[in-house]
């Protein structure tokens, strides 16, 4: 079941990446792919907390949770037979979330060095996100949407990744979760 493969066929027909975010996704397929690696992408949404709001989706305390789901996938669902390895490419709206995976995981984690932004909340007293930004913003999107497996926060975010990335049910999980009941074994 791919439920979500309407978005990525929209996706498709809708939008042409242009040749700087092209290169940019493409460094970073080198870097995640490298030994010809799995990916797990994970996607941690803490919430609008840091943008200024008062909500959140994985509270500050909670979100190593997503990490220990990553770790389970590896080990379940991976077939490690030392031939292959397992990268993990991080998108998070946290600088807390990123120097927290590059302390505890900096030999698999792969994530973006630009900022978390909120294309709907700007920091930039009222002017919208830079063109820097946005990019910022398509390469993490288009990143967990070709990854091998997801790791998700419930987000939009990770949702539309799912479509774009044409996954089925078996290849994601929801972090907070972390079902791997009937999830494909790779």
């Amino acid at each position: 079941s791919r439920r979500h493969a309407m978005i990525g066929c929209a996706f498709d027909v809708l939008f042409n990446t242009t040749p700087p975010l092209q290169d940019t996704l493409q460094n970073t397929r080198k870097n995640l792919r490298e030994n010809n690696a799995f990916v797990i992408g994970i996607h941690i949404r803490l919430g609008d907390v840091q943008f200024g709001k008062n909500n959140s989706r994985v509270s500050e305390s909670d979100f190593p949770n997503l990490f220990w789901c990553a770790t389970e996938v590896e080990r379940k669902l991976f077939n490690l037979d030392g031939r292959k390895h397992v990268r993990w490419f991080l998108a998070a709206d946290s600088l807390l979330v990123k120097d927290y995976a590059r302390k505890h995981f900096a030999e698999k984690i792969i994530t973006a060095e630009s900022k978390p932004q909120h294309l709907g909340i700007s920091k930039n007293d009222g002017k919208p996100p830079s063109h820097e930004d946005m990019m910022g913003v398509l390469h993490d999107h288009l990143m967990l949407a070709e990854c091998d497996f997801l790791v998700l926060s419930k987000s939009m975010f990770g949702t539309t990744a799912l479509g774009i990335g044409l996954h089925s049910d078996k290849t994601y999980t929801f972090g907070e979760h972390c079902s791997l009941k009937s999830k494909k074994h790779f």
